[in-house]
Formats: C-alpha cells, structure tokens, sequence
C-alpha cells in the first residue's frame, strides 16, 4: 500500500454540503477523504493530458512553421505542372 500523508485543507460550508450531496446519490466513496482523493486524482491525470496535448499543438505548429518554405515551393511547382493541371482536371471530371 502506498504511503498516505495527512494534510489539512479548508473547504468552503456549501461545498462540503455537495460533496455530501454528491457522495449519498453515488455511493461510490465511503468517506469524504476518499471522495477528495478520487477527484484530486481525476484533476492531476486531466492537467497531465492539457499539458501533453499543449506540448503536442505547440511541436506541430513549429513543424508545419519549419516546412512552410518547402510547401510553397511545392505548391509554386505544381502551379508550372501540366501533368498537375491534367490531373485536376479528370477530378473535376468525375465530380
């Protein structure tokens, strides 16, 4: 079992009255301690995925930065392409 750590925390009259609230329609926690846990818990693992997810958006906007110039050229050659024009034009075709 892990090792526990008891702290002190200060919670506000109507909250502990909707854990209370919260714990009687559930029946999920026997105590409010457990109750806490569980939440605090849920509210470490959701700020570990924002973070994750934040560090993801921020590498694929530098790497959509960094192939930006290769894109345009891309682009620019395919605007000199006849086989690119061809090949848009059978789409169109099939639409």
């Amino acid at each position: 079992m892990r090792k526990r750590r008891r702290i002190t925390i200060y919670l506000p009259e109507s909250l502990l009255y909707e854990i209370g609230l919260v714990m009687r329609q559930t029946k999920t926690c026997r105590c409010r301690s457990e109750f806490i846990r569980m939440g605090m818990e849920h509210y470490v693992q959701e700020q570990k995925e924002v973070h994750r997810r934040l560090v993801l958006q921020n590498r694929l906007a530098v790497g959509y930065q960094m192939m930006g110039a290769l894109n345009l050229e891309l682009a620019a050659e395919a605007d000199d392409d006849a086989g690119w024009q061809d090949y848009e034009q059978a789409l169109a075709e099939v639409e």
